[in-house]
């Protein structure tokens, strides 16, 4: 604890490192060899799991790590996720069960199906060749996402007793979430998913197999062999709830003493039910998005006994949210939060500013080529660009939607300049004139202009493409202009887009990914950017798509960009001003020739 205290001061090791009782040499800090393992088989399959220009640093680091203290980090796209779950894989190795957080259920969710991809795909490389009954084959490791007793339970009873209305009946089942938002309860590698696999519900559509975790088959045996759990599996729904409430507790336990990766949000340890699995089990702590983790839940989830911990996350584009800032009691000079500043300081940034080493991620996977410049080129001007990919397609996309999508907009505004040679498309603004601001109790903002010029430009880049609704998602800064959308949405007129994923605030949608993202930012000359200026926020919206990136609303609200009567786009200049993150983008894109004024043209 004495160590781990300094850790959390920041002010070095000096003092630890001289408690010598009397010897006049100094302590050296522990450190951890994740890949000083038995099976080198595996812990090679799981270094595999890195991209070939990373493997040999990767393997280093992983190799020395000093206080059992790891952490990864790089842009928006950059791979930390997947690669965090690699380094768990090692961690869970080397350690023994690890407990994984992030501090969104969102972000969990991300997580936990990356660990779960993971250990599949290395498990089916070590099985390769080897037949069913190979008392060699390797098995996967057990993921469990995990939410509070009384969500589990009920999802286990909904689904054993009505396996017809299928997992969807879940996935959009609302447990309550942050504030102006709702929180999709998932099914899949959540504690119910697993317990009804065990149960052979026929809710979960497969069955244990050779590959699976040899816990769960000797679970199954346990259960198959109890006469309590058998009334279950035979009993009506009354039956199964009765049971449920006396027995579930303990089947609940027996299942997560097994699990190899337990994933949860920090609030689930503000109450004492998973503290005994926290304490006896958990040997080691990772963090995704650390960089939105504000420092108490950091503290909540790691413990004080220093276990070893990987944080995974990025300083520049993610903060701890703080609900009050530079707000005063009325009359006076007083702030509601003194402390607003110390509390935007998240855990990660804290220790990788006390020196501590990090392993830093420098290549574009997720963005295809140029469709990260623009967030490069304002936010991260001083580190290297590179894409993964050789070119500009990313393989499994059919159609290419990149050149779809630049089709259609070239099509409809002939006058957008043509992206420089070997890049498909580039991000473009489209001026929304006159544009009004209808704003809410809360503050949050709406535009009804800009709302219908978005749908009905994707209604049109649907029916004159082959690029499918799914592929598409509208992002928007403020709540109210989601409910916004979603209301328009179900007109007659934009029936065709019903496949669409529902609309979302940027903020909500940090973590995911969709094909072509299209921005409504809600804002005008007269209400100004607002909200729109907050960096953050900023580069969640530049880095959200993977093939495409449309932004709607008024190009002269940062002030870069002025309108005269005819209704012509001019540059304003500002010397001697330092133009902030907006302006920056707003700037650059019209210096690009990559504004446009919307037009109902090929528009339905």
């Amino acid at each position: 604890m004495d160590l781990h205290r300094s850790v959390l001061r920041g002010a070095g090791f000096y003092d630890w490192m001289t408690k010598t009782d009397g010897n006049s040499k100094r302590r050296p800090l522990p450190t951890i060899d994740l890949f000083d393992i038995d099976d080198q088989t595996y812990a090679d399959a799981i270094l595999e799991m890195a991209l070939p220009k990373d493997r040999a640093r990767f393997r280093s680091y992983l190799s020395n790590r000093p206080l059992g203290i790891g952490i990864i980090t790089g842009t928006p796209g950059s791979g930390k996720t997947a690669l965090g779950a690699t380094a768990t894989l090692a961690l869970q190795a080397k350690l023994g069960p690890i407990l994984c957080s992030a501090p969104t259920d969102t972000a969990v969710d991300n997580f936990a199906y990356h660990l779960n991809k993971q250990t599949w795909d290395v498990t089916e490389r070590l099985n390769a060749g080897k037949s069913l009954d190979d008392s060699n084959r390797y098995r996967r490791k057990l993921v469990i996402r995990l939410y509070s007793p009384n969500e589990e339970m009920n999802a286990f009873y909904i689904l054993f007793t009505r396996p017809e209305l299928g997992e969807e009946v879940l996935n959009h089942w609302k447990v309550p979430g942050e504030l102006n938002e709702d929180v999709n309860w998932k099914f899949h590698l959540s504690a119910a998913y697993w317990l009804l696999l065990l149960f052979e519900s026929p809710a979960v559509d497969r069955r244990l197999g050779p590959d699976d975790s040899l816990a769960l088959h000797e679970l199954k045996k346990v259960i198959d062999e109890d006469v309590d759990f058998g009334a279950i599996r035979n009993g009506h729904a009354r039956t199964v709830y009765e049971t449920l409430g006396e027995r579930f507790t303990e089947l609940l336990d027996m299942l997560l003493e097994e699990a190899d990766m337990l994933c949860t949000t920090p609030r689930s340890f503000g109450s004492n039910e998973f503290m005994p699995w926290q304490r006896r089990l958990a040997q080691g702590v990772v963090v995704d998005q650390a960089g939105r983790m504000n420092r108490p839940d950091l503290y909540r989830v790691w413990g004080n006994t220093l276990l070893p911990c990987f944080l995974i996350g990025d300083t520049r584009s993610e903060q701890p949210t703080i609900q009050t800032t530079s707000e005063k009691e009325p009359g006076t000079e007083n702030y509601y939060n003194r402390f607003a500043g110390d509390g935007q300081l998240s855990g990660l940034e804290f220790l990788q500013a006390s020196g501590l080493p990090v392993f830093r991620l420098d290549t574009q996977v997720r963005m295809a080529k140029g469709m990260y410049d623009l967030a490069a080129q304002v936010f991260y001007p001083q580190l290297p660009l590179q894409y993964h990919q050789s070119d500009h397609e990313i393989a499994d996309q059919h159609p290419d939607v990149g050149k779809e999508l630049e089709a259609y907009v070239r099509m409809k505004y002939p006058n957008l300049r043509k992206p420089p040679g070997g890049i498909v498309h580039q991000p473009l603004f489209i001026h929304r004139q006159d544009s009004t601001i209808y704003k809410d109790v809360d503050g949050s903002q709406a535009c009804q202009e800009q709302d219908s010029a978005v749908l009905s430009f994707v209604a049109g880049l649907v029916t004159h493409s082959a690029i499918d609704p799914a592929q598409i998602v509208l992002l928007t800064p403020w709540f109210a202009n989601v409910v916004l959308i979603e209301r328009k949405r179900n007109q007659k007129r934009f029936e065709l887009l019903k496949n669409m994923p529902e609309a979302a605030t940027i903020e909500s949608y940090r973590g995911r990914e969709s094909d072509i993202v299209v921005v409504v930012m809600s804002t005008t000359r007269d209400t100004g950017p607002d909200i729109t200026t907050n960096e953050h926020l900023l580069i969640t919206m530049l880095t959200r798509h993977k093939s495409g990136l449309v932004i709607f609303g008024d190009i002269c609200t940062s002030g870069v960009i002025g309108e005269d009567r005819n209704g012509n786009l001019f540059k304003i200049n500002k010397p001697g001003q330092e133009l902030n993150a907006l302006q920056r983008i707003d700037e650059t894109l019209f210096g690009e020739g990559r504004v446009a004024v919307f037009s109902t043209n090929l528009s339905k």
